[in-house]
């Protein structure tokens, strides 16, 4: 379970269904420092002003030009904004004490009237649930507010069907959020053959049918729907911090039960208590290694490799620091080197029967390696949009799949999958995690899975992001082998 930082300071709780009031016996420097622990200081939002700034120092540089000015505005305007962002409170001082939100029940020496513990209903678990699934629901099951962290790949879906099935047997009714419109579909289809008071907004489903036991969407479209649920569960709660998922969970009055799953709980915008404030504390935790080591997920060899994009004239391409990123990555990836260097490896795997998946960061390069190919390795490129490419994978009509890291980083199942190859230049430990489980599902005939981290030298914030990648990498597995220039 999560440390509780304040043990042994006297701090005694009432639990409500959605807060916990506290009582200090007047106790004034444990007062402030609960208030300094509940007052979160987004460090990424801190990012983003530092980089606004830096836009607005860029502009101003090309004078009265009427695009630069109209960019000066649309930037100060998101200062604006970002600056009230910037602090998250989660307290109130009321004539009754300091209220909090409930899953802070592990703060607590003591709750008053132990109502944050489940007594009212049994686990039940289908037949072919894992050990240590049984086991993580069980846990979380034993309070009203619990989280769960288990690495990609481990079976999340499964959980929540375990979760969904144990409180609808009950009587009660299970709201189910999800990040994306193409995990409605896959948390659907897990829960369904289960239990047929089932419907979902998302994706290909446009009507739901009102009144279903358990209902499953996404968190922009949950505000609409999630009042009168007893039980929330949030799947990739790594997103609650996110302003739509907070207002859904400051907004399901009548949800007196709330269990978070994820495989990273922690943010790199160092909101990592949000996450405990309303889905409540760690409870059972399994990280990848276990996984690997365990035999549930499958061995992996990572490579890093570096490919140094060259400019028309063959020089080397280098960027300035104050360079915007966005920028810089379009130019170093939508490159030739880069280009014919994939091409050939990606080709290699598919001839040796694999079954690959490239990642980019956004849907562009996706395309032009499209173009670049063209004759060679035929593919089309999922988007948010347009998915097909991805349920041929899924579905074995195609041996590659090219797409944008917001698309399939997170929670899709491809068991099959075993090589890829990643070229997003990202520094997010999040996104690292999420994707490389990407291809570590177990499947017949698979002895390991191969990542393929593609690198491009010459931009100072690339080389600090691969730094972060790599200390992500040698924590999942000793097989972490350089390829090609080490600079």
């Amino acid at each position: 379970m999560k440390k509780n930082p304040f043990t042994g300071l006297g701090l005694i709780g009432r639990y409500g269904p959605n807060k916990l009031s506290l009582f200090i016996d007047g106790d004034y420097p444990v007062l402030q420092k609960l208030r300094s622990y509940l007052t979160i200081r987004n460090d990424g939002i801190g990012y983003k002003i530092k980089k606004a700034n830096e836009a607005v120092i860029f502009w101003k540089m090309r004078g009265e030009d009427p695009y630069a000015l109209s960019k000066l505005e649309q930037i100060n305007n998101e200062l604006v904004k970002l600056r009230e962002d910037y602090e998250q409170i989660f307290f109130e001082d009321t004539d009754e004490g300091l209220v909090i939100p409930a899953g802070f029940w592990y703060v607590c020496d003591k709750v008053e009237n132990d109502i944050h513990l489940n007594t009212e209903v049994k686990t039940r678990h289908i037949a072919g649930t894992r050990d240590y699934q049984i086991e993580a629901v069980n846990e979380a099951m034993k309070y009203k507010r619990a989280t769960i962290v288990l690495p990609t790949g481990a079976g999340k879906s499964r959980v929540i069907l375990n979760l969904c099935l144990s409180f609808v047997k009950t009587g009660k009714r299970v709201f189910v959020v999800v990040p994306t419109e193409y995990l409605v579909g896959q948390v659907y289809d897990t829960i369904k053959p289960h239990w047929d008071s089932i419907t979902a907004v998302g994706g290909y489903r446009k009507n739901p049918k009102l009144g279903s036991d358990i209902f499953v969407c996404t968190a922009h479209s949950a505000i609409k729907y999630a009042d009168g649920y007893d039980v929330l569960v949030m799947d990739e709660a790594q997103h609650v911090a996110a302003a739509t998922w907070l207002n859904l969970t400051t907004s399901t009055h009548t949800a007196d039960y709330c269990y978070n799953l994820t495989a990273t709980p922690f943010r790199a915008d160092g909101m990592d208590l949000v996450i405990n404030a309303f889905g409540g504390p760690v409870v059972y935790e399994k990280q990848v290694r276990w996984g690997i080591e365990s035999g549930w997920l499958s061995p992996c060899k990572i490579y890093l490799a570096t490919v140094r994009p060259t400019d028309k004239n063959g020089a080397a391409m280098t960027f300035p620091d104050t360079a915007m990123a966005a920028s810089v990555y379009k130019k170093m990836t939508i490159n030739k080197d880069v280009f014919s260097y994939l091409e050939t490896q990606v080709k290699r795997m598919l001839d040796a029967g694999k079954k690959v998946i490239v990642i980019f960061k956004t849907v562009q390069p996706g395309v032009s390696f499209k173009k670049h190919c063209k004759g060679r390795i035929e593919f089309d490129v999922a988007d948010s949009k347009y998915k097909k490419p991805l349920d041929d994978f899924r579905n074995g009509l195609t041996n590659i799949l090219v797409s944008n890291s917001s698309l399939i980083s997170e929670g899709i199942d491809i068991p099959s999958a075993d090589v890829l190859f990643l070229l997003t230049q990202h520094s997010s430990a999040v996104i690292s995690y999420q994707t490389v489980g990407r291809v570590l599902r177990k499947s017949p005939g698979k002895e390991h899975a191969i990542i393929v981290d593609v690198f491009t030298p010459g931009f100072k914030q690339f080389e600090t992001a691969r730094e972060k990648r790599i200390k992500v990498f040698k924590d999942i597995t000793d097989e972490v082998i350089v390829i090609g220039e080490k600079k």
